[in-house]
């Protein structure tokens, strides 16, 4: 998966969608941390506080300006309108967006930046048969191995959920505590925010007519599911998650699979965005990806003390554990 998305520029994203940001803030952001928005940008920190930081994280959507922002230094004066910010952190800003862009020719301000993460994307654009006649021929040939090996009746029970039902949602809920996740400590269910952001996501999606909860099951039984939203051309898949019992079957990359093909022939779909990932993107995900987008922090600093004594303390935080990275690949 060397390609990158900025080879195929038609594919590039637009800002989050308001509802999705709303959940969120609703979810993770304290009343007393919400700010109010920069240019499109949702910021939150306690109030007085040196440090702002965008509502965002790997599992949220897509964070850039307005599109009638235009002005850079008059964006950076915005951003830092309370006399108390010292430091904005904004965080997994694609590298194709405005934002990005516009923070890069800011002026009078620090800046620190750094690739931090990168998405696995694959390209519906395309029938499915087209799309797999792409892949290597090894991992072609697995693939069609992985569809064969699903039993028919589990196979038959593809469904694409368009509402937030209850049931569902707990249901999908309940099988991720299951899991590795659940042992973990990590499920939705486990985390009040999270559980709170996942249920009023899915609610918003429906009202926009967004949401696809994609399931298989075995009888009653659920074995995989993805929890995925649509957005300007992209499906981005939120969660996804699997019944470890079934897994000899790999239900889990079956689904992914299955997911592609039907998504291939939906026409208001052109990419899947499998999100959640860091810098380096598992294997799991490049069996399916033909795109990588990389992701970008971006710290701005105000001139002055306390903005520079942080910006002093980060640059030589960020070079250490650059030349920490740079002895490991040595080795």
């Amino acid at each position: 998966m060397s390609k990158t998305l900025q080879q195929s520029p038609e594919l590039a994203a637009s800002r989050a969608p308001d509802w999705w940001m709303d959940a969120w803030r609703m979810a993770y952001c304290d009343e007393a941390e919400a700010r109010v928005s920069v240019a499109g940008l949702l910021l939150h920190g306690a109030k007085g506080a040196a440090r702002l930081q965008t509502q965002t994280n790997l599992q949220s959507s897509y964070l850039d300006v307005e599109p009638s922002v235009s002005d850079a230094d008059a964006l950076a004066k915005e951003l830092f309108a309370d006399p108390a910010t010292a430091m904005v952190s904004l965080d997994y800003l694609s590298e194709h967006s405005r934002a990005l862009a516009m923070l890069r020719k800011v002026k009078d301000f620090h800046r620190l930046e750094r690739r931090h993460a990168s998405r696995a994307l694959t390209d519906t654009s395309r029938p499915y048969e087209e799309w797999l006649a792409g892949r290597p021929t090894k991992r072609r040939k697995r693939l069609r191995a992985l569809d064969r090996g699903m039993p028919g009746a589990i196979a038959a029970s593809f469904t694409v959920h368009t509402r937030a039902d209850h049931a569902l949602l707990e249901s999908i809920f309940a099988l991720e505590a299951k899991g590795w996740k659940g042992r973990g400590g990590t499920a939705i269910s486990q985390n009040r925010a999270d559980l709170v952001f996942y249920t009023e996501l899915a609610r918003a999606a429906e009202r926009e007519g967004a949401l696809r909860i994609i399931t298989i099951h075995d009888g009653a039984q659920l074995v995989a599911f993805e929890y995925d939203v649509l957005h300007q051309g992209r499906l981005l898949s939120a969660k996804v998650g699997y019944d470890e019992e079934y897994a000899a079957l790999q239900p889990g990359s079956w689904l992914a699979l299955r997911t592609i093909c039907w998504a291939c022939a939906e026409p208001d779909i052109r990419l899947i965005d499998m999100l959640g990932n860091s810098a380096h993107i598992s294997e799991n995900k490049a069996r399916f990806g033909d795109l990588r987008e990389d992701l970008w922090r971006v710290r701005l600093y105000r001139p002055g003390p306390r903005g520079t004594l942080l910006y002093a303390c980060h640059a030589a935080r960020q070079r250490l554990t650059g030349l920490k990275a740079r002895l490991r690949r040595a080795r």
